[in-house]
C-alpha cells in the first residue's frame, strides 16, 4: 500500500497491485476511453498513437489479456502494464530538457554507460537506445515517444553536421518545427519533456566544424559535454574486482540486457508515495547545495544551468537511494556527480562567459596569423613634424590597419573599426569583446572609457586623426583568455 500524492484533505490510499487487476477485468471500457479510435482483434486491442500524428493504424497495440503494450512503429517504446501506460502520459513539471554527452575515443566504454542507462527503462531483446543517424524529422517523433522518459542516442559523428546544432536545441527546447496542413492551417506540432544521454567519439562543436559551422554557447549548455576518458580504466574509476575495464564492460552489458525496466516502476512508485510538494522541496536543496559548491560569484549563468541539471541528477540518486534502488552512500552519488562536473567545467576552461570567450579567442587568432600581413608598418615618428609615414619597402594587401613599435619597442595595432566588425570580431557582438579586451589590457581606450581613440595616422592617409581601436603588443600573447 502506498499513498497517491493529492490535496492533503484528500488523501487515501492505493493498491497498486489492485488497481492493475481492476484494469485488466475493465480492460475493453478503458481502452474505448483512452483510444477511441481503435478496435479488437484476436486478442489485441489496435489503435493509432494518441500523442503522434501516426497514420498507420494498428502501431500501437495492447494485449487484452496481460495489459502489455507497444508502439509498433518504435520498437522500443513498450509498457509492461496499465499503470505503465497511464504513466506514460504523466506530465512531470521540474527542470528544463537538456542532455549530457560522453565524448572520447573508441572502446572506452561510452555505449556500455548508455546500455546502463538505457537498462533502467527498457531493454532485453528490444534495444532501447537510438541512434543519432536520423532526420530531425525522425528525431522529432523519435524524442516525443520518449516523452517524460530517458532518450539515449549513440554515435554523435553520425548525424549530418549542418543539423548537429539544430537537433540539440530542438530536443533540448521541447518541441519540433510548426508545420501545415494539407487543406491550411497548422498541425499539431511534436512536443515531449525528456532528459536525453548521448555518446561519440567527437563533441558537437567538433561535429559542426566539419561543416564550417559555429557552435554557440546555447547549444553547449543543451548538450553538456563530459570526457569520457578518467584518466584510469577508461569511463571506469574502479574494477570491482575484473581484470581489466574490457571484461567490466562486458559484464554490465550482459546484465544490462538481463535484467532491465524494473527500477524505474520501483522509483515512479516511490514517488508517488510521497508528497511531491516534499520532493521539489528535497530537489531544491539539492540545486542550492551545488550552486553554493560549484558556482563563484563571476560564474556565468551559462555555468548554473549546468550546475543545476547536475543538481537534479544528484536528487535523482539520493531519491532512489532512500528508495532502496541504489546500494550507494549518499557520499558516493555527491562526489560522483561532482566530478562529472568538474571534468565538464575544466573542458570548457572558463567559469564566465563562453561566448566571450570564443570571441577574445578569435580576435586572438587573428592577430596571431595576420600580424604582419595585414597590418602596414608605420616608419618611427619624425620628431620636428610630428608626423609618421607608411614603410614603402612592404606591401599590404586587404589592409586591417596599421602596426608601430612601443616604448618597449614591440609592435602595438591600430585597426579600422569597420574590420574589426565585419571581419575580426565577425559572429560576436564586437562591442562585449572590445569591453573584455580592454578589461584584460589588451585594448587601449580613451580616458573617458571610449573603445576607440582618435589615432594620427601616416601622412599618406591625409592629416585628420581618425577613430580607431589601438590593442597593445599583449594581443598576440592573448593575455588571459579565461
Amino acid at each position: 500500500m502506498r499513498e497517491v500524492f493529492m490535496p492533503r484533505k484528500y488523501k487515501i490510499k492505493a493498491d497498486f497491485r489492485h488497481i492493475e487487476r481492476a484494469c485488466l477485468f475493465n480492460m475493453g471500457s478503458i481502452l474505448r476511453q483512452w483510444l477511441p479510435n481503435g478496435k479488437i482483434q484476436g486478442g489485441e486491442y489496435v489503435a493509432l498513437n494518441p500523442k503522434r500524428q501516426d497514420n498507420s493504424e494498428g502501431s500501437f497495440k495492447v494485449n487484452l489479456r496481460t495489459g502489455y503494450w507497444a508502439d509498433f512503429a518504435y520498437d522500443n517504446v513498450k509498457g509492461r502494464s496499465m499503470i505503465s501506460l497511464a504513466s506514460s502520459l504523466l506530465k512531470i513539471t521540474g527542470e528544463e530538457n537538456g542532455g549530457f554527452h560522453f565524448r572520447g575515443a573508441s572502446s572506452l566504454g561510452k555505449s556500455t554507460a548508455l546500455n546502463v542507462a538505457s537498462s533502467i527503462l527498457g531493454g532485453g531483446k528490444t534495444p532501447y537506445i537510438q541512434q543519432w543517424r536520423s532526420t530531425s524529422n525522425a528525431l522529432e517523433e523519435t524524442a516525443e515517444a520518449h516523452n517524460d522518459t530517458l532518450l539515449c542516442l549513440d554515435e554523435l559523428g553520425q548525424i549530418d553536421g549542418k543539423q548537429a546544432g539544430e537537433v540539440a536545441y530542438m530536443l533540448a527546447n521541447g518541441s519540433g518545427k510548426s508545420r501545415m496542413r494539407d487543406k491550411g492551417g497548422l498541425r499539431k506540432k511534436h512536443e515531449w519533456r525528456l532528459l536525453f544521454l548521448s555518446s561519440g567519439e567527437i563533441s558537437l562543436a567538433d561535429k559542426m566544424l566539419e561543416v564550417g559551422k559555429r557552435v554557440h554557447a546555447g547549444m553547449e549548455v543543451r548538450l553538456i559535454d563530459i570526457p569520457a576518458d578518467t584518466g584510469k580504466f577508461g569511463l571506469f574509476e574502479e574494477l570491482h574486482g575484473f581484470a581489466n575495464g574490457a571484461e567490466f564492460s562486458r559484464h554490465l552489458n550482459t546484465m544490462s540486457k538481463r535484467y532491465y525496466g524494473t527500477a524505474i516502476r520501483t522509483f515512479i512508485e516511490s514517488l508517488v508515495g510521497q508528497d511531491w510538494e516534499e520532493i521539489q522541496k528535497f530537489t531544491k536543496e539539492q540545486h542550492d547545495k551545488m550552486l553554493y559548491a560549484c558556482v563563484s560569484d563571476h560564474s556565468d549563468g551559462q555555468v548554473k544551468r549546468v550546475a543545476a541539471r547536475f543538481a537534479l541528477l544528484s536528487a535523482a540518486g539520493l531519491l532512489a537511494i532512500k528508495a532502496g534502488i541504489l546500494p550507494f552512500e549518499d557520499s558516493e552519488i555527491c562526489n560522483a556527480i561532482m566530478k562529472c562536473y568538474s571534468a565538464w567545467l575544466q573542458n570548457r576552461g572558463t567559469e564566465g562567459s563562453l561566448e566571450i570567450k570564443h570571441g577574445v579567442e578569435q580576435v586572438v587568432k587573428f592577430f596571431e596569423q595576420h600580424s604582419s600581413t595585414r597590418f602596414a608598418l608605420i616608419n618611427a615618428m619624425n620628431n620636428q613634424a610630428g608626423d609618421v609615414s607608411i614603410n614603402d619597402a612592404e606591401k599590404v594587401i586587404s589592409r586591417a590597419g596599421y602596426r608601430r613599435k612601443d616604448k618597449e619597442a614591440k609592435y602595438e595595432y591600430l585597426v579600422f573599426p569597420a574590420v574589426f566588425r565585419e571581419e575580426i570580431c565577425k559572429g560576436y557582438d564586437a562591442r562585449t569583446i572590445l569591453r573584455e579586451l580592454a578589461k584584460r589590457g589588451l585594448l587601449h581606450t580613451e580616458s573617458d572609457g571610449r573603445l576607440d581613440k582618435n589615432i594620427r595616422l601616416p601622412v599618406e592617409e591625409g592629416s585628420k586623426p581618425k577613430r580607431m581601436y589601438h590593442f597593445s603588443s599583449s594581443i598576440l600573447s592573448g593575455g588571459d583568455t579565461n
